[in-house]
């Protein structure tokens, strides 16, 4: 069975790191891809390779990454044209667009057709960052068997989720709101993939604390009131979307820049203790890849509790949870006072993600949901 991904292109990462890479840009597609997945940016190639490790046979697109798309279309015969054809084809299509909208999807719908119709999946399996819409997935369902949607944001009102066949969620809360929605929904939490610790070094010192994630304030309200009430009283170097800045200027002093991919790894490995708050959208559920990431790497997890925390780690002994702002501040304080106790939490919380937690296990839960919903279709 073909299952073909598509791939967030969250705050532009992949199109920017072939910006900043010119010899990048003289590679082929193929190899394109390779490097672009060997950064481990959020998804990254986790779901593909995983899937593939079980026998389906997988392949990605990544269908708003304009570069590597119109690299795809030339190294296949489409859009093929004088530089400065292109130059100035781009600049009435950035003019058209802020009149209709829909015309941004043109070259994006235009290169994904072309794609599945050489691909030729029976599934197609789409993130929740990729800007789809109802007519582009009503396009794309003329050519496949079966179209499943993985999604872990909030819930706009306008986005088409009754094209999919099957949604899947790592947060229950979200699963709740699926199903009174009347779509077909199934939980599937989040995961680590264990090859990145063959891709850095975990084994240097470790110093402080940090956090790293968005801080929007539309939905990280708790999130950011926690963050300036901890900058207030410790030092904590905060990670993040630069972007968001300009709305949290109360986290200035603390921000230490952006953090993606392998780097955001690489920084996880050089603390101490690592902080996380769920969103709003997770209400009182876990649901963030977040745990696995930075227990994954072997760093000492400080979250908010969940009524479902227990059912992936044991809270004193393998992660530490907090309850409000004062108890957070006081659990850091404490396990960095007491380095031995930091460690070998960190040290169990790792073991136990590494166990239960990875992809190549997760990804047996989502081949035996798939299957089992495409036989009850």
């Amino acid at each position: 069975m073909k299952i073909l991904f598509l791939v967030e292109n969250y705050y532009d990462f992949y199109t920017k790191y072939i910006q900043n890479h010119p010899d990048l840009q003289k590679k082929s597609y193929e190899d394109q891809c390779l490097i672009l997945f060997e950064q481990h940016f959020y998804q990254s190639d986790s779901y593909a390779y995983g899937m593939k490790q079980l026998g389906y046979d997988t392949s990605q697109v990544i269908m708003d990454c304009k570069p590597l798309q119109h690299k795809w279309s030339r190294e296949h015969g489409l859009f093929v044209s004088p530089n400065w054809f292109s130059r100035c084809l781009s600049v009435l299509c950035s003019v058209i667009t802020l009149r209709n909208p829909d015309f941004s999807f043109q070259w994006q719908k235009q290169i994904l057709l072309e794609q599945i119709k050489r691909i030729k999946p029976d599934i197609i399996f789409c993130f929740s960052g990729v800007p789809i819409n109802k007519k582009i997935l009503s396009d794309v369902k003329k050519y496949i068997r079966y179209l499943v949607c993985q999604w872990s944001c909030p819930i706009p009102e306008d986005y088409p989720f009754r094209y999919y066949d099957l949604i899947i969620s790592s947060s229950k809360a979200l699963v709740e709101r699926f199903h009174d929605m009347g779509h077909k929904c199934e939980y599937l939490p989040q995961a680590f993939d264990d090859r990145i610790l063959t891709r850095i070094d975990t084994n240097g010192s470790r110093n402080g604390v940090v956090f790293i994630g968005s801080f929007s304030p539309k939905v990280h309200k708790g999130r950011i009131k926690l963050l300036e009430y901890l900058s207030k009283h410790i030092n904590i170097d905060i990670y993040g979307p630069s972007k968001f800045l300009l709305e949290c200027q109360s986290l200035h002093k603390n921000f230490c820049g952006e953090a993606f991919g392998l780097e955001m790894y690489r920084i996880y490995s050089r603390y101490k203790i690592a902080i996380h708050a769920h969103g709003e959208v997770a209400g009182d559920f876990v649901g963030a890849k977040r745990l696995f990431e930075v227990t994954g790497v072997g760093t000492l997890l400080l979250t908010d509790n969940k009524k479902d925390t227990k059912d992936f780690f044991r809270t004193g002994e393998e992660i530490i949870t907090y309850t409000d702002e004062v108890d957070c501040l006081n659990k850091i304080r404490y396990y960095l006072a007491h380095e031995d106790g930091c460690i070998s939490i960190a040290k169990a919380g790792q073991r136990r993600t590494l166990s239960n937690h990875t992809f190549g296990i997760c990804m047996k839960e989502l081949a035996a949901i798939i299957e089992k919903n495409i036989q009850n279709r």
